[in-house]
């Protein structure tokens, strides 16, 4: 419940940090909105309740933390180098936690070039925006790669080894767009469905 709880504080702020940057009316009330919806959705019900689901707690955690550095990061880029350039480097740092957290906190590297996107990239881009960007993209397919090869090449050892789950690496990717668009749907539409510590009939 702490876990949970300290993870909402951080979608909070993160919120708060894309609304004030998107210039919203109020930026608080919209970041405080996001977070009670998150924090009270019943999907997270057995997230927070099974002991073992805490990988998936500091996953989460860790990657709204280095969204959170990375919007910092930007904040401060071309005025204040330094702490961009620490800022940066905790959102590094906090990107590995959350992949070592759980695998499939990969999705970083995409939400960060979504968050560059659509949130920091200017209306009117100049030609050293879109420098960076391309290197930004770059960079982004190049992290993507050598995870992807790292994968499937079972480079890592344990870290990638699923010969000890009752789940091969391809029915996990298999499964994965049915499974998103349920948790998408359990999200936007909260009720009754089996949510709790009980799956076995």
């Amino acid at each position: 419940l702490a876990l949970h709880l300290l993870t909402g504080c951080v979608l909070l702020w993160f919120s708060y940090l894309v609304a004030r940057r998107r210039e919203l009316a109020a930026p608080p009330v919209f970041a405080v909105s996001v977070a009670a919806f998150w924090l009270t959705s019943p999907l997270f019900t057995s997230t927070v309740l099974y002991a073992v689901q805490r990988m998936t707690q500091l996953s989460t955690l860790f990657v709204l933390g280095a969204l959170v550095a990375y919007c910092k990061s930007r904040d401060a880029w071309g005025r204040y180098h330094v702490k961009s350039a620490f800022a940066a480097a905790l959102a590094v740092l906090l990107a590995i936690m959350a992949v070592l957290s759980k695998e499939n906190a990969l999705v970083v590297i995409p939400l960060i070039l979504l968050t560059e996107l659509g949130v920091y990239r200017p209306a009117s881009p100049s030609a050293r925006y879109l420098r960076g960007e391309r290197r930004l993209i770059a960079g982004a397919f190049a992290a993507i790669l050598v995870a992807v090869f790292a994968i499937v090449s079972g480079f890592g050892g344990g870290f990638f080894d699923y010969s000890r789950r009752e789940f091969a690496m391809s029915e996990r990717v298999l499964t994965e767009a049915r499974i998103l668009w349920d948790y998408i749907f359990g999200f936007l539409v909260p009720g009754d469905r089996g949510y709790g510590l009980f799956h076995d009939d």
